[in-house]
Protein backbone atom coordinates (compact mmCIF):
# COMPACT_ATOMS: atom_id res chain seq x y z
CA UNK A 1 0.00 0.00 0.00
CA UNK A 2 1.34 3.40 -0.97
CA UNK A 3 2.11 5.80 1.89
CA UNK A 4 -0.39 8.63 2.47
CA UNK A 5 0.35 11.70 0.43
CA UNK A 6 0.22 14.20 3.28
CA UNK A 7 3.64 15.77 2.81
CA UNK A 8 4.57 18.93 1.00
CA UNK A 9 8.21 18.53 -0.05
CA UNK A 10 10.02 21.51 -1.51
CA UNK A 11 13.32 21.16 -3.34
CA UNK A 12 15.96 23.84 -2.96
CA UNK A 13 19.61 24.65 -3.35
CA UNK A 14 21.80 25.24 -0.29
CA UNK A 15 21.17 28.97 -0.26
CA UNK A 16 17.49 28.63 -1.02
CA UNK A 17 17.14 26.00 1.69
CA UNK A 18 18.38 28.46 4.31
CA UNK A 19 15.96 31.14 3.13
CA UNK A 20 13.14 28.63 2.92
CA UNK A 21 13.72 27.40 6.45
CA UNK A 22 13.86 30.91 7.86
CA UNK A 23 10.69 31.82 6.01
CA UNK A 24 8.83 28.83 7.45
CA UNK A 25 10.04 29.25 11.03
CA UNK A 26 6.94 31.22 11.89
CA UNK A 27 4.72 28.45 10.56
CA UNK A 28 6.79 25.88 12.46
CA UNK A 29 6.40 27.97 15.60
CA UNK A 30 2.65 28.11 15.21
CA UNK A 31 2.53 24.34 14.70
CA UNK A 32 4.61 23.55 17.76
CA UNK A 33 2.93 26.23 19.84
CA UNK A 34 -0.45 24.79 18.93
CA UNK A 35 0.77 21.37 19.95
CA UNK A 36 1.81 22.64 23.35
CA UNK A 37 -1.49 24.43 23.84
CA UNK A 38 -3.44 21.34 22.83
CA UNK A 39 -1.58 19.13 25.27
CA UNK A 40 -2.08 21.65 28.04
CA UNK A 41 -5.84 21.65 27.58
CA UNK A 42 -6.06 17.88 27.28
CA UNK A 43 -3.77 17.15 30.23
CA UNK A 44 -6.42 18.09 32.77
CA UNK A 45 -8.60 15.19 31.68
CA UNK A 46 -6.10 12.49 32.65
CA UNK A 47 -3.87 11.68 35.55
CA UNK A 48 -0.14 12.23 35.54
CA UNK A 49 1.84 9.49 33.84
CA UNK A 50 2.86 6.65 36.21
CA UNK A 51 6.26 6.81 37.84
CA UNK A 52 7.72 4.04 35.68
CA UNK A 53 7.10 6.15 32.57
CA UNK A 54 9.72 8.60 33.76
CA UNK A 55 12.59 6.09 33.89
CA UNK A 56 15.82 6.04 31.90
CA UNK A 57 15.89 9.76 31.21
CA UNK A 58 19.54 9.59 30.19
CA UNK A 59 18.15 8.48 26.81
CA UNK A 60 21.24 6.41 26.04
CA UNK A 61 19.15 4.57 23.46
CA UNK A 62 19.08 7.76 21.40
CA UNK A 63 22.50 9.33 21.82
CA UNK A 64 25.69 9.28 23.85
CA UNK A 65 26.29 11.39 26.94
CA UNK A 66 28.28 13.96 24.98
CA UNK A 67 27.26 17.61 25.05
CA UNK A 68 24.89 18.89 22.39
CA UNK A 69 26.44 20.21 19.19
CA UNK A 70 25.05 23.73 18.89
CA UNK A 71 24.25 24.86 15.34
CA UNK A 72 21.97 27.55 13.84
CA UNK A 73 18.37 26.46 13.32
CA UNK A 74 18.68 26.48 9.53
CA UNK A 75 21.43 23.83 9.69
CA UNK A 76 19.42 21.38 11.77
CA UNK A 77 18.32 18.98 9.08
CA UNK A 78 17.67 15.36 10.03
CA UNK A 79 18.33 12.25 7.97
CA UNK A 80 15.90 9.44 7.34
CA UNK A 81 18.31 7.08 9.09
CA UNK A 82 18.25 9.27 12.19
CA UNK A 83 14.45 9.49 12.10
CA UNK A 84 14.21 5.70 11.92
CA UNK A 85 16.57 5.32 14.87
CA UNK A 86 14.52 7.76 16.95
CA UNK A 87 11.27 6.05 16.01
CA UNK A 88 12.53 2.56 16.86
CA UNK A 89 13.71 3.77 20.27
CA UNK A 90 10.34 5.48 20.78
CA UNK A 91 8.46 2.26 19.99
CA UNK A 92 10.36 0.41 22.70
CA UNK A 93 9.82 3.21 25.21
CA UNK A 94 6.12 3.46 24.33
CA UNK A 95 5.50 -0.14 25.35
CA UNK A 96 7.84 -0.18 28.32
CA UNK A 97 6.65 3.12 29.78
CA UNK A 98 2.97 2.66 28.84
CA UNK A 99 2.51 6.00 27.14
CA UNK A 100 -0.87 7.69 27.51
CA UNK A 101 -2.56 9.92 24.94
CA UNK A 102 -3.42 13.08 26.92
CA UNK A 103 -6.53 13.85 24.88
CA UNK A 104 -8.14 10.40 24.97
CA UNK A 105 -6.66 9.03 28.19
CA UNK A 106 -5.93 5.75 26.37
CA UNK A 107 -2.72 3.78 25.97
CA UNK A 108 -0.68 4.66 22.89
CA UNK A 109 0.22 1.74 20.63
CA UNK A 110 3.70 1.83 19.02
CA UNK A 111 2.19 1.92 15.51
CA UNK A 112 0.09 4.95 16.48
CA UNK A 113 2.86 7.18 17.86
CA UNK A 114 2.55 10.69 16.45
CA UNK A 115 4.51 13.89 17.07
CA UNK A 116 2.35 14.96 19.98
CA UNK A 117 3.37 11.74 21.75
CA UNK A 118 7.00 11.88 20.65
CA UNK A 119 7.35 15.52 21.68
CA UNK A 120 5.94 14.88 25.15
CA UNK A 121 7.69 11.63 25.98
CA UNK A 122 10.97 11.91 24.07
CA UNK A 123 11.86 15.25 22.50
CA UNK A 124 11.19 17.56 25.44
CA UNK A 125 12.54 15.16 28.06
CA UNK A 126 15.68 14.17 26.18
CA UNK A 127 16.73 17.73 25.34
CA UNK A 128 16.18 19.53 28.63
CA UNK A 129 18.93 17.86 30.67
CA UNK A 130 21.93 19.20 28.78
CA UNK A 131 24.84 21.48 29.54
CA UNK A 132 22.99 24.26 27.74
CA UNK A 133 20.56 26.19 29.91
CA UNK A 134 17.08 26.08 28.44
CA UNK A 135 17.67 22.89 26.49
CA UNK A 136 18.37 22.21 22.82
CA UNK A 137 16.71 20.82 19.73
CA UNK A 138 16.71 17.06 19.24
CA UNK A 139 18.85 17.39 16.12
CA UNK A 140 21.56 19.04 18.19
CA UNK A 141 21.67 15.93 20.37
CA UNK A 142 21.77 13.30 17.63
CA UNK A 143 23.94 15.13 15.08
CA UNK A 144 27.72 15.39 15.20
CA UNK A 145 27.88 18.64 13.27
CA UNK A 146 25.95 20.84 10.86
CA UNK A 147 23.38 18.98 8.80
CA UNK A 148 22.37 21.25 5.94
CA UNK A 149 18.85 20.45 4.77
CA UNK A 150 17.99 20.20 1.10
CA UNK A 151 14.32 19.46 1.71
CA UNK A 152 11.68 21.12 3.88
CA UNK A 153 8.83 18.93 5.15
CA UNK A 154 5.43 20.29 6.12
CA UNK A 155 3.07 17.84 7.78
CA UNK A 156 0.48 17.36 10.51
CA UNK A 157 1.58 16.55 14.06
CA UNK A 158 -1.32 14.11 14.44
CA UNK A 159 0.02 12.03 11.54
CA UNK A 160 1.50 8.71 12.63
CA UNK A 161 5.30 8.78 12.56
CA UNK A 162 5.14 5.35 10.93
CA UNK A 163 3.34 6.90 7.94
CA UNK A 164 5.60 9.97 7.95
CA UNK A 165 8.68 7.76 7.61
CA UNK A 166 6.99 5.70 4.88
CA UNK A 167 6.46 8.90 2.88
CA UNK A 168 10.12 9.88 3.22
CA UNK A 169 11.24 6.37 2.28
CA UNK A 170 9.22 6.60 -0.93
CA UNK A 171 10.54 10.09 -1.56
CA UNK A 172 14.13 8.86 -1.17
CA UNK A 173 13.55 5.84 -3.43
CA UNK A 174 11.92 7.92 -6.15
CA UNK A 175 14.88 10.30 -6.24
CA UNK A 176 17.72 7.91 -5.46
CA UNK A 177 18.60 9.77 -2.25
CA UNK A 178 20.80 8.48 0.54
CA UNK A 179 19.02 7.82 3.83
CA UNK A 180 22.24 8.64 5.65
CA UNK A 181 23.31 11.93 4.05
CA UNK A 182 20.12 13.55 2.75
CA UNK A 183 18.76 15.96 5.35
CA UNK A 184 15.19 17.18 5.83
CA UNK A 185 14.18 20.21 7.89
CA UNK A 186 11.30 19.18 10.16
CA UNK A 187 10.11 21.67 12.78
CA UNK A 188 9.68 19.31 15.75
CA UNK A 189 13.22 17.98 15.49
CA UNK A 190 14.95 21.18 14.36
CA UNK A 191 13.43 23.68 16.78
CA UNK A 192 14.36 23.97 20.44
CA UNK A 193 11.04 23.04 22.01
CA UNK A 194 12.08 24.72 25.26
CA UNK A 195 12.49 28.16 23.70
CA UNK A 196 10.48 28.57 20.53
CA UNK A 197 10.38 32.35 20.92
CA UNK A 198 14.16 32.54 20.60
CA UNK A 199 14.05 30.28 17.54
CA UNK A 200 11.81 32.82 15.87
CA UNK A 201 14.53 35.45 16.19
Amino acid sequence: QAPPKELCLLASSRGAAMNLVKGFLRLAHLATGGASEGKSKGATATEEAPAHSRTDEAFTDLFSARAAYRVPTEFRGISLAQLKHIYQAARVRCEREEWIDRLTGKRVLPDDINLYHLNEYVIVKSTRNTDDEGGTSLVERVAKGEQKPTWFVSHQWAERIKDFIACLEQHARDRGLSEETTYYWVCAYANNQHDLKAEMG
